[in-house]
């Protein structure tokens, strides 16, 4: 499970939004959050065939404290099923102090190499992780991919193609297909624990975080006028990034 506040820059002024993220078996038919001191927040809950997802999200917040006056820290109270299953939770995000920039392939780069090279830098000095996303806009076939760094972490660095890793049920491609691609990297502060359900103590994996995250986009190899129309109509959709979320997700139990 996930609890994250995340910053991100989308075309225009950045802004700081709320991601919850839960993951269950398909025993699960509700969940929601209880911030302290206010009602029960629902989750959007699906089912995915093998597991159950139930999300929600909040946008539009000019700074953390804004956030945090709408959802306070403190504790969070997880109710499944209805309360037939429950949790506290810690919610205390802190701001990373520093962002990821990536110098190549550089923002609005074209013509960039099928199997790229990720190279970056970054200023955080009390992140725990960065993480290194390349997402199809305009691809052929679904393209998401990742590399999730811990710290201690360099000032700079470079993430080989090879070392990139699916995500969100993609397959990664040898090579990527010709298209516009979102590069994001993402600073993180947060921790994971093991907390437990209650009744029965059944464990799982709970991150908690303050993100903050830059996202550039470049093209493999040149693009048609056509094309990149698709791909501006896809960046206008795709209002927030949601990988942080689901590569948090993807290192959780499913309890």
């Amino acid at each position: 499970m996930s609890l994250t506040a995340e910053k991100g820059t989308f075309g225009g002024d950045p802004d700081w939004f709320l991601n919850v993220g839960v993951e269950g078996s398909t025993n699960i038919t509700s969940a929601s959050l209880t911030p302290p001191g206010q009602t029960a927040i629902p989750l959007d809950c699906s089912n995915q065939g093998s597991f159950v997802e139930c999300d929600f999200e909040d946008v539009g917040f000019a700074s953390l404290a804004e956030l945090l006056a709408t959802y306070p820290s403190g504790t969070w109270v997880l109710e499944l099923n209805s309360g037939d299953r429950t949790a506290n939770l810690d919610f205390s995000p802190v701001e990373p102090d520093g962002d990821g920039t990536a110098t190549d392939p550089a923002d609005g780069a074209t013509n960039v190499s099928s199997t790229p090279t990720v190279s970056y830098t970054q200023d955080c000095t009390n992140c725990a992780a960065l993480i290194v996303e390349i997402s199809g806009l305009a691809t052929p076939i679904e393209v998401a991919l990742e590399r999730v760094l811990f710290a201690p972490l360099s000032p700079s660095g470079a993430v080989p193609y090879a070392d990139f890793e699916p995500f969100e049920g993609s397959t990664k491609p040898s090579s990527l297909p010709d298209g516009q691609y979102q590069l994001s990297l993402s600073t993180a502060v947060g921790s994971i624990t093991t907390e437990h359900l209650s009744p029965g103590g059944d464990a799982f994996e709970y991150v908690t975080a303050g993100i903050r995250n830059v996202e550039t986009f470049f093209t493999v190899p040149e693009p048609g006028a056509a094309s990149l129309g698709v791909a501006v109509a896809a960046v206008l959709a795709r209002r927030r990034r949601r990988g942080v979320r689901q590569e948090i997700r993807d290192r959780s139990n499913r309890s």
